[in-house]
């Protein structure tokens, strides 16, 4: 439903073709300012900060967000925004050791070379290394894809049947690891990405981790909208999905999607072979949306638990453009 809401907000600002009346005083790019509680005097940043997106990082781990509405000075925006317990939490999970290093990073693709490469070049500076890199090319024209994938040393795999779903179960099928870990071809990983995720499987009962996605850029006001009323981000809490979740949502069916989002999400692989592989009657077309959320609602219908972990922190380069 929520999808459902946000596909037609969006076409109904397409109908005006125009920017809606709150953005046209707007400039862009939007700022998106990273500072370091650590390594930096807050009060001492001078001016006050006065416009765009402010993310504080702590050991290098964003840590809070908050959107500039009136010019603030940092210190005050940090004490504002960052909670004693994400701060702890990121603490506890850097204190973790790696228990789950048999994974692979799965990548589905379709006509993006440029964006596939920024997004492999990521890979090589993960903490945890994967045990192999398989990407999906889902149907591209031409060869550029599959010089991308050969250029990085990834495994590459060609799903000619169009659709999102189709390109995840053709992935999925090529794993040979206990968890794969699925990112999108338009995202950037951090550094910790991989491991972090992986952190989150500390229960047998966790079947799916999820992490937090913040926008690469801001540059556009398609970008700027995307990221406001729908949006990756899922804040900065650990949270853990349930039968709990599941059952108090059972009437009308539970929100799924506050689970995470698609483009950083891990699982493991067993489940695959207990509950069936993604639906592809869904993700189908430039309009398609919403395979990973039944997934996910799946996976707590046959009593398991998905987490979102914040630690796990990637980049998404939204659309920039309207259409």
């Amino acid at each position: 439903m929520r999808a459902a809401y946000v596909h037609g907000a969006i076409e109904r600002v397409m109908m005006r073709e125009a920017i809606p009346s709150d953005l046209k005083d707007m400039s862009f790019p939007v700022p998106i300012h990273y500072l370091d509680l650590a390594s930096s005097r807050l009060d001492a940043v001078s001016p006050p900060i006065s416009d765009g997106l402010v993310v504080f990082l702590s050991d290098g781990l964003p840590v809070g967000q908050t959107y500039i509405e009136r010019p603030e000075t940092a210190a005050a925006l940090a004490e504002r925004v960052v909670r004693p317990e994400t701060l702890e939490h990121a603490r506890q999970v850097a204190q973790t050791p790696v228990r789950n290093r048999n994974v692979s990073i799965l990548i589905c693709t379709k006509d993006r070379p440029e964006e596939l490469r920024r997004c492999l070049a990521s890979i090589p500076r993960q903490s945890l290394g994967p045990v192999e890199i398989i990407v999906v090319d889902n149907a591209s024209a031409g060869e550029a894809t599959r010089r991308a994938v050969e250029e990085s040393g990834a495994t590459y795999v060609r799903e000619d049947r169009v659709g999102l779903d189709y390109a995840r179960n053709a992935a999925v099928r090529a794993a040979r690891t206990e968890f794969v870990a699925f990112t999108d071809d338009d995202v950037v990983l951090h550094e910790r990405w991989l491991e972090n995720l992986m952190k989150g499987f500390d229960l047998p009962e966790i079947a799916c981790v999820t992490g937090l996605v913040l926008p690469g850029e801001l540059a556009t006001p398609a970008q700027f909208i995307f990221e406001k009323h729908w949006s990756f981000g899922r804040g900065y809490l650990r949270q853990d999905f349930d039968q709990d979740f599941y059952g108090l949502h059972r009437r009308y069916g539970a929100p799924v999607w506050t689970i995470g989002a698609g483009a950083s999400q891990a699982f493991r692989r067993k489940v695959f072979e207990e509950i069936g592989l993604f639906d592809v009657r869904l993700d189908m077309g430039a309009a398609g949306c919403s395979g990973d959320s039944e997934y996910w609602n799946r996976l707590l219908h046959h009593g398991h638990v998905c987490r979102y972990e914040p630690t796990a922190v990637s980049w998404h380069f939204h659309r920039k453009d309207m259409k």
